[in-house]
């Protein structure tokens, strides 16, 4: 095993846990409470994903993993991402015949750069995943026990989602004289913050989102599912461009932004700009609320005084007419809520 943790231990060095924004705080010590959410992948879909996946010689499974790593380091603002998934722990010949429960948990970690396209980043996937499968003969439970991650009882250790692909046994079994029907049991536990479960049977994928309830409401889990559909369209119909030019919002979304959050149109004189408007409403209203976001507020006169001073700064800096100015936001440093103004 000398093998094995020497690799687990260059893999899994200085592992960030990954931050997804939640409906509520984390608790100091992270309940059992879970729930599911049913997922459908198109056949057409499942079948595009899993010829991309070949031309790159690359399994669907590994194509999962690639797009749900995506999926995470944008809700989480972070480019090193790790997810768990189970093995089935069967590499050796000498166990094939044995009766007994061998899976294992192993962590496949990557760095996601949306510069480059699809197709380079799912490469990296390829090699990880079969570098893992490769050294999975650490039981997870040890495999903590050597890393020894910062143990925190708010969050699982070495990894907080997982994503999983099953090949399904065929639905009906048939024995004589009975008849069998499958009844699939209710589940309310999650192990993991967020885990993606896919399960393929005769070239269609379904599967479900299980999800720590202590974390998520239904309607995340259920935006988080739209997401990552919607991704894997992108995926699959645009490998070789960027990752940064996939969409992942849905279409309800994309309407919202485009017409319900737009307000009532109204018809401006050619002949004023943006800042002049701004101007004549903050001599109006200067007490009226101009920006919310989660719990704070800003009037028009209070956001008037803050342009005014970046203004002088930006003027004392040289900016000028014509001067092209960088606006920088680190959106991984606090979970952000939609903004009105």
């Amino acid at each position: 095993m000398a093998g094995q943790i020497d690799y687990w231990r260059g893999q899994l060095a200085a592992l960030p846990p990954v931050e997804l924004p939640a409906d509520r705080p984390r608790p100091p010590v992270l309940g059992s409470t879970g729930a599911l959410h049913p997922i459908t992948v198109p056949r057409p879909l499942a079948q595009r994903l899993t010829d991309l996946g070949t031309r790159g010689g690359a399994t669907l499974f590994m194509t999962l993993v690639a797009a749900s790593q995506l999926l995470f380091a944008r809700y989480s603002g972070q480019q090193d991402i790790a997810v768990g998934s189970v093995t089935a722990g069967r590499g050796r010949a000498e166990l094939e015949p044995l009766i007994g429960y061998f899976s294992n948990t192993v962590v496949l970690r990557s760095q996601v750069r949306e510069e480059r396209t699809f197709t380079d980043f799912l490469t990296d996937v390829r090699s990880t995943v079969l570098d893992a499968f490769a050294n999975d003969e650490i039981p997870f439970q040890r495999l903590v026990d050597i890393i020894r991650p910062e143990r925190d009882p708010s969050r699982p250790p070495l990894v907080q989602v997982m994503v999983n692909l099953q090949h399904l046994p065929p639905a009906h079994s048939h024995l004589p004289g009975l008849r069998v029907t499958e009844i699939p049991p209710p589940v309310h536990v999650a192990k993991f913050d967020v885990s993606f479960d896919f399960f393929e049977h005769d070239g269609a994928l379904t599967g479900h989102i299980e999800y720590s309830t202590d974390l998520f409401d239904p309607p995340t889990i259920e935006r988080m599912s739209g997401h990552l559909l919607t991704l894997l369209d992108g995926i699959a119909a645009h490998p070789d461009e960027p990752m940064r030019a996939l969409p992942m919002l849905t279409e309800p979304e994309l309407r919202q932004l485009a017409t319900d959050w737009n307000g009532p149109h109204r018809r401006l004189r050619p002949s004023r700009c943006l800042h002049e408007l701004f101007d004549d409403q903050a001599a109006r209203t200067p007490d009226a609320v101009a920006v919310s976001c989660a719990d704070q507020r800003l009037t028009f006169a209070a956001l008037a005084t803050r342009a005014n001073q970046l203004a002088h700064h930006l003027t004392g800096l040289g900016v000028g007419p014509g001067t092209l100015v960088g606006v920088c936001v680190n959106a991984a440093s606090r979970r952000w809520s939609p903004c009105w103004a």
